[in-house]
């Protein structure tokens, strides 16, 4: 019996070991059948090198993820390579064009339970100075998931996985992102046409089809399909982080938030840290540079023209950028800034995110715009794109005959070249970092402005960053060089440059901001380095002034509109009747806005520790009133009925709602005495012609609108509206034409 039950045991143990063999060989076999299938591929595959290994077949593709670069941060941008074709397209659409460029977007891949995960990074805490969490906190909020990949196999350097479909997808690979900016639908196809490799990056171009819809995001498809060739970039991110440098009051930088925390503590301090490029002295440079020696930055600025840039036009556009060099030199930088012709080689393509463009538009958007792509975790300006629009001449032909006076046969290519040089100064301006500062054109006096040695020699503006056309005060007789009536890179301008770009090296970014804020306060003593980034009610710093009492400069502009108001209807030149009656209506509307901020308005004034802030003067306000009064009011009936119909009701809405501007403040000139003042204005007005009656009615429509709504948040400017209408209703008692008969009872109705 023994020897029966050894023999049983003996056979079921053979059948288990025989049983285990066979699973270990059929284990071993699939491990062979993938790696002939793996050898299949690769020996069929195209192998295209660069920072992931790619092996495409047909339209399958994979990616060999490097272990080395688990974890590390990426930034993904999207460029429009060819736009679509259109049967409609806004003539203000800003992006849909080739070269423009979106995002970038912080991506970082990580390897979790057997499976490869792409997450997207949308907040950043440095925590390099805290000594207490550690990488606790070095996130505010979850990566968000975008992809997860299962590992098909490995390679010495990395991880296989099939990426076929999720490049065909829209989400993170087509415009879907930015739809509403170029007014696009829902995708519907997709597919990759190529993979470039870079060291440094990987590039996916594709063509995808959309639905198209109107640039609102309410609308539905109106059936049009649009077609579009783009290149996504993905692009690996410094390892090591630049320095920041904290956000100052005293100069304008554009900025992101930043968060961090303090040595020992385990607070989240959250700060403001300013946009800008990496320019650092090489370690064999440090000692020459605290000589005070120039020395060239250790990975310099190169800005690329598109070749599709019109020939003639290029000189200024490289002008324009290399003109910087000279204030990167105040920061101790030689050849910090270079505008280069880009190559015709195939490295230099639009859709390299590690190369910064000047790209030519061929649309009717009468603009130009820079835009700086940014590493959200330091501020570091990663690449830039600068956009310049055909139509920009039809604007800056309109700013020349509207400002100067003169006729369109005298806007030769020299002077279109050196208004486009401007423009594109301004916006190098804003892809290094700057933000508008539009105290710049408050720098001169008005006889500065018209002094032709003094122009010639210091310019007319402490900075390019303003908005400042031409130099409108210049009359014929002041003899003044056109090349002297356009604006110039100012002091401000250096005075930026230098305080975002001066390299420390050795100290800490607390450390620097501490030595900057002194220095900058010290500075903005002196009127060419003010800064002010919006103007609001204050009147030296509104864009589209000029000098230090635009008053006075908008009356002598307006002796130029005077001019060609005898000629409003011409058609010989380059611009149209349409364009040369919207380029004086612009400007007439910037003169009146000009006097409007002096209303209620009020002004900086810069002490030795602090700046405090004192409303406007009585008479400079009073002249204000007398500005519009002379140049609306009583001059509107000469001008086209359509344009003083407009201007005329606007302009009186403005006047009374200013009233609110005078409430709560220690003022010398009173909401009382505003009140007053302007009701006499409109008692004097003669209700004997049209443009008279129209301005009275519409100053009862304003008044009476305003009583009906302001007058719980505004009693005592009511009560003195109120006043203002039963002087005027005694005055015109007796009064038996039917303007006012009607007049009186348009009020008693209202009234009750």
């Amino acid at each position: 019996m023994s020897m029966l039950l050894n023999k049983k045991q003996l056979f079921f143990r053979g059948l288990f070991r025989s049983r285990k063999i066979l699973s270990w060989l059929k284990k071993i076999c699939w491990i062979l059948f993938f790696l002939l299938c793996m050898i299949k591929l690769y020996a069929q595959s195209e192998v295209i090198p660069g920072l992931f290994t790619t092996y495409q077949q047909d339209e399958r593709i994979l990616w060999v993820i490097p272990d080395s670069l688990l974890g590390r941060d990426m930034s993904l941008t999207t460029t429009i390579l060819e736009g679509a074709g259109r049967k409609k397209k806004s003539a203000d659409a800003k992006f849909g064009y080739q070269g423009d460029r979106f995002g970038p977007r912080i991506l970082r891949w990580e390897e979790e339970k057997e499976r490869i995960i792409l997450k997207e990074i949308r907040s950043y805490v440095d925590t390099s100075g805290s000594y207490s969490l550690g990488s606790l906190l070095s996130e505010r909020e979850m990566p968000l998931t975008l992809q997860e990949f299962e590992i098909l196999g490995c390679e010495k350097t990395g991880k296989i996985i099939d990426v076929t479909e999720w490049l065909r997808d829209g989400k993170l690979w087509g415009l879907q992102p930015f739809s509403f900016l170029i007014g696009i639908g829902s995708e519907r196809e997709g597919r990759v046409t190529a993979i470039l490799g870079t060291p440094e990056s990987v590039i996916v171009r594709s063509e995808r089809i959309y639905e198209a819809v109107e640039r609102t995001p309410a609308t539905s498809a109106n059936g049009e399909v649009t077609r579009w060739k783009l290149g996504c970039c993905l692009r690996l991110l410094p390892r090591h982080l630049m320095q920041v440098r904290y956000a100052s009051s005293g100069v304008g930088y554009f900025t992101v938030p930043y968060a961090h925390m303090e040595p020992g503590s385990c607070q989240v301090i959250s700060d403001r840290v300013v946009k800008r490029w990496r320019l650092e002295v090489a370690d064999r440079d440090t000692a020459r540079y605290r000589r005070g020696e120039l020395v060239e930055p250790r990975q310099k600025i190169r800005i690329y023209i598109d070749r599709s840039f019109p020939e003639k036009w290029r000189p200024y556009v490289l002008r324009a950028v290399n003109n910087w060099n000279a204030l990167f030199e105040r920061s101790g930088f030689k050849n910090a800034i270079a505008g280069l012709m880009a190559p015709d080689s195939a490295g230099f393509t639009l859709d390299n995110s590690a190369l910064s463009w000047i790209v030519y538009k061929a649309s009717p958007m009468e603009n130009a715009y820079g835009r700086p792509f940014v590493d959200f975790r330091t501020g570091e300006i990663l690449s830039c794109h600068i956009a310049v629009f055909h139509s920009v001449f039809d604007m800056l032909c309109q700013w020349y005959i509207a400002q100067t006076g003169e006729s369109e046969e005298e806007f030769l290519d020299e002077l279109a070249g050196r208004l486009l040089e401007m423009v594109v100064s301004h916006e190098v301006g804003h892809v290094l970092g700057l933000t508008h500062n539009f105290y710049g054109s408050s720098l001169c006096e008005t006889e500065q402005l018209r002094d032709a040695v003094f122009l010639h020699r210091h310019g007319y503006g402490s900075s390019i960053m303003d908005y400042m056309r031409m130099n409108y005060a210049v009359q014929p007789e002041d003899g003044v060089d056109m090349s002297d009536r356009i604006p110039r890179i100012g002091a401000y301008d250096s005075l930026a440059i230098e305080w975002g770009y001066r390299y420390f090296p050795g100290l800490a970014s607390e450390e620097i901001q501490e030595k900057l804020s002194v220095w900058i306060e010290k500075k903005q003593l002196e009127r060419k380095y003010r800064f002010q980034d919006s103007g609001g009610n204050l009147p030296e710093a509104q864009a589209e002034d000029l000098g230090r009492y635009s008053l006075e400069t908008a009356e002598l502009g307006m002796c130029h509109l005077k001019r060609l108001l005898r000629d409003t209807l011409r058609n010989n030149g380059r611009l149209s009747v349409e364009s040369w009656n919207l380029a004086i209506r612009k400007q007439y509307s910037e003169y009146i806005n000009q006097a409007f901020t002096y209303l209620g308005g009020i002004r900086k004034c810069w002490g030795n520790d602090s700046v405090i802030v004192v409303a406007v003067g009585r008479e400079e306000q009073q002249d204000a009133l007398r500005f519009l009064q002379t140049y609306v009011l009583e001059s509107g009936k000469d001008l086209p009925r359509e344009w003083w119909e407009d201007w005329g009701r606007e302009t009186v809405r403005r006047l009374v709602e200013k009233a609110d501007c005078f409430v709560g403040y220690d003022r010398e000139y009173s909401v009382t005495e505003y009140i007053r003042d302007l009701g006499k204005i409109f008692r004097n007005v003669s209700g004997e012609e049209c443009w008279g009656r129209f301005l009275i009615w519409c100053y009862t429509d304003c008044l009476m609108e305003y009583i009906q709504t302001e007058r719980n948040r505004y009693p005592e400017v009511v009560a003195l509206m109120e006043e203002q209408l039963k002087v005027m209703y005694r005055k015109t008692d007796k009064e038996k034409d039917v303007f006012w008969k009607a007049w009186r009872k348009n009020v008693n109705s209202i009234w009750k």
